[in-house]
């Protein structure tokens, strides 16, 4: 079994645990935030400590763990869509809001409007510490769903990017495929990079989707 394949399977084993999470954390819905974090206080201090380790000999071979708390809040969204069965080319802004439900389990809702007119996307992230791998499911309210798997890989100086990779899936008769990467580039701005594949052909730039924190 060649590497792509076990990198899918388990993938495909955090959504599952996705799908069953909902479930399980139904009832924390009326609460502000449940007690269940994902990093132990032990590894959140880590992270902390090495933030503070400015001045260093030389760079990391070591993979930063990542706190998947960074994604939670509200963020502006901006991206310049290029045509693709998923839309006609055009502006599309709005937000993302998104909460940890508990333990690794997040979720959120984007509220956008695009060159076909207002749409929204229901968000789920799982994050897996031992592997430092993240799934990102975004069931979009046009009729497909983006389910994004990959590993998370981070520096000292506090920078991670997340290399993904979808399944194709069919769009009006048409297969897509899509991959790129989600670059922190700050505690307020992520980027999400992508390319598009349509009907089998090469790879192709799909433009950026910036995400700016609203913050007080």
């Amino acid at each position: 079994m060649n590497k792509s394949v076990l990198v899918f399977a388990a993938g495909f084993a955090l959504v599952a645990s996705v799908r069953s999470s909902e479930a399980q954390y139904v009832a924390t819905f009326s609460s502000d935030r449940p007690t269940a974090e994902c990093l132990t206080p032990a590894q959140k201090e880590a992270i902390a400590e090495t933030r503070k380790q400015t001045k260093r000999a030389g760079p990391s071979n070591q993979e930063e763990l990542l706190d998947p708390d960074y994604f939670v809040g509200t963020w502006g969204v901006e991206w310049v869509a290029p045509e693709s069965p998923l839309s006609k080319e055009g502006d599309v802004s709005g937000t993302l809001t998104l909460r940890h439900v508990g333990g690794c389990y997040y979720e959120g809702t984007f509220d956008l409007k695009g060159p076909d007119g207002p749409y929204t996307a229901a968000l789920q992230l799982t994050y897996d510490v031992n592997r430092k791998y993240l799934v990102w499911v975004e069931s979009d309210s046009r009729g497909f769903r983006h389910i994004r798997m990959g590993p998370v890989g981070g520096d000292p100086g506090g920078y991670y990017t997340y290399f993904w990779e979808e399944p194709v899936m069919k769009v009006k008769d048409t297969n897509v495929a899509l991959r790129g990467t989600l670059d922190t580039r700050s505690p307020v701005m992520f980027m999400l990079r992508q390319q598009i594949s349509v009907g089998g052909e090469p790879f192709v730039n799909f433009g950026t989707v910036t995400f700016m924190k609203n913050v007080p």
